[in-house]
């Protein structure tokens, strides 16, 4: 099996944690909405020279624009555009843009689901979506089919429930994707390790999740490229946004470390990360450099690293489960923690082949009050608010 594959996202020409970055993502709407945010990716990319390029569809910027309450609309027919105040995009255009950047992989379009709380309110939001996301489905893989060859298909999943898997993926048969990207911002560790163990149940061999770098999903994604999946990769944007903040990544657990001017960092205990960027620099060094460029910049570049590198000790301790448990011993921010990861790694590890609701059960906290699964309805026609599929 592979390793772990870390995506740089959030790059651009101007701002790359290193002088080869082996793996970047590229969105559509980011990278590829004009000539110029073309030509600036092809730029980024020159410089970087990834071995691996994925191309995102945008989702994302499609749930911020909902939340913002832009006028949305997914026209073929209408330029390509997110501003201020409107966004347009459809699977026609995800595929363009992949024609021209060739990336390895190409994610669908899809239509993301909202963090929402409360049962009723998930199957509510599930539903609202799903009309889109199998239209988006099917339109995203003919087109890929007609002008993207080049590039592997991945489906995205957007559900709350293995029961909403199953209920979209009946839907979509006719779609032949080479693997499946999911967003996780929804999802605690052991509602992830249920996931995967999901995709793994129905043959599914390659996964990657989207916008994310914490430690224990780095953790169970380690676990999750040896024993499960053929490929397993992530991406997440923590570099940059992290360092913009004046925020240091330990490199142990991957904590925050606020370095920001104006704060006491005096009392912080030594700065013992042996990253090139660092050099010995302890943290009242690092929060008093000038400009601020240079401390964004150091921190961009350690960021990164501290994150490339929990990847590669999480892949590389991942080989047997002792070895693993004595590395979220020694790596998790406290007892707790490593604690529940061994947990939910030694159940999946035990139970991936056997009886999905004896996992589900075991891996939920507090087993005895969860309420049993209940199947989601198939909606004849969701509510689709002012938004309509055929736009």
């Amino acid at each position: 099996m592979d390793q772990l594959i870390y995506y740089c996202a959030g790059a651009d020409s101007n701002c790359l944690p290193a002088a080869n970055v082996p793996a970047i993502l590229l969105n559509t709407l980011d990278h590829g909405a004009n000539d110029k945010k073309i030509e600036r990716a092809n730029q980024m990319c020159r410089i970087a020279k990834p071995k691996h390029v994925i191309l995102d569809s945008s989702g994302f910027q499609i749930l911020k624009a909902e939340e913002k309450g832009k006028k949305m609309t997914f026209s073929a027919d209408l330029d390509i555009k997110n501003t201020g105040t409107a966004l347009n995009i459809s699977p026609e255009h995800v595929m363009r843009v992949a024609a021209i950047h060739r990336p390895q992989i190409v994610v669908g379009l899809d239509f993301p689901i909202r963090k929402v709380k409360g049962e009723a309110a998930q199957e509510f939001e599930f539903h609202r979506k799903l009309a889109f996301n199998i239209k988006w489905a099917r339109e995203s893989f003919a087109w890929r089919n007609a002008i993207a060859q080049r590039s592997e298909y991945f489906q995205p999943i957007q559900c709350f429930t293995l029961e909403h898997l199953d209920i979209f993926l009946d839907s979509v048969r006719a779609v032949a994707f080479d693997g499946i990207s999911m967003p996780i911002r929804t999802l605690k560790p052991y509602q992830l390790a249920l996931f995967l163990v999901g995709f793994y149940r129905r043959g599914i061999t390659r996964v990657h999740l989207l916008g994310t770098s914490n430690f224990a999903t780095i953790a169970i994604c380690a676990y999750a490229t040896r024993c499960l999946f053929e490929w397993v990769s992530l991406d997440s944007t923590s570099w940059r946004f992290a360092a913009d903040k004046a925020e240091f990544i330990n490199p142990i657990d991957l904590g925050r470390i606020k370095v920001k001017s104006g704060i006491d960092v005096t009392d912080y205990p030594p700065n013992e990360c042996p990253c090139l960027n660092c050099q010995g620099r302890n943290f009242p060094e690092i929060q008093a450099l000038e400009p601020r460029i240079n401390k964004v910049d150091l921190l961009r570049r350690h960021n990164w690293w501290a994150l490339n590198n929990a990847i590669t000790d999480a892949c590389a301790a991942s080989v047997n489960m002792m070895l693993f448990e004595q590395f979220l011993k020694t790596r998790c921010k406290n007892a707790a923690e490593a604690d529940e990861l061994y947990r939910i790694l030694s159940l999946i590890d035990y139970l991936k082949d056997g009886d999905i609701d004896t996992l589900r059960f075991l891996l939920t906290p507090n087993p005895k009050r969860r309420k049993p699964a209940r199947r989601s309805r198939k909606a004849t026609k969701p509510e689709l608010s002012a938004l309509e599929v055929d736009q």
